[in-house]
């Protein structure tokens, strides 16, 4: 399916069906999901390169319809106990609102009331510099961006800024608290 870009195209739907019928379907049948559930995902291997929120349902549903989806880079980050924190810093960066018009959603559902401070960054001003400008201040971040997995070089995957890609090694340099 890849360089299937064009909006007509809809042979993706065939795979994220399948893969939502095989994924998916089980725990709601087994009563473990309910409409509206939140669904925390912790892929693994090859499942890091499945877009989770766009498999599809038998009524073409997108699974972000119907579940608000949280990602976890390892299953421990649930066992472990959240840390004390007192009031934090909070910047949302929300690069492409054109191409992800949920984004500007899914930022406002994070409660404001939260933190001691909110930024948010907005189309040309969710760029690389203003990441890494406000990154060491901001205690949680919050990016709604395309992204991109580099298979045989990983630190070269990325997040799509505004102005240019921020990629994982230079992510893995920033000074976060």
């Amino acid at each position: 399916l890849r360089g299937k870009t064009s909006p007509e195209n809809e042979l993706w739907k065939g795979p994220a069906s399948f893969l939502f019928r095989t994924l998916v379907q089980p725990f709601i049948e087994r009563g473990f999901l309910k409409e509206g559930d939140h669904l925390i995902i912790s892929p693994h291997g090859r499942l890091l390169e499945i877009p989770f929120a766009s498999l599809l349902d038998s009524n073409d549903n997108l699974l972000i319809q119907r579940f608000t989806l949280s990602y976890l880079p390892s299953a421990s980050h649930i066992l472990s106990r959240p840390k004390e924190t007192t009031a934090s810093t909070f910047l949302a960066l929300v690069p492409d609102r054109a191409s992800l018009p949920f984004a500007e959603v899914e930022v406002a559902a994070i409660p404001a009331t939260l933190f001691s401070s909110e930024t948010v960054l907005r189309d040309e001003q969710a760029t690389t510099s203003e990441l890494m400008n406000h990154a060491a201040t901001s205690d949680v971040m919050h990016i709604a961006a395309h992204g991109s997995m580099h298979r045989w070089h990983p630190l070269f995957s990325y997040l799509q800024m505004n102005d240019a890609p921020f990629e994982l090694h230079r992510i893995l340099n920033l000074k976060l608290s």
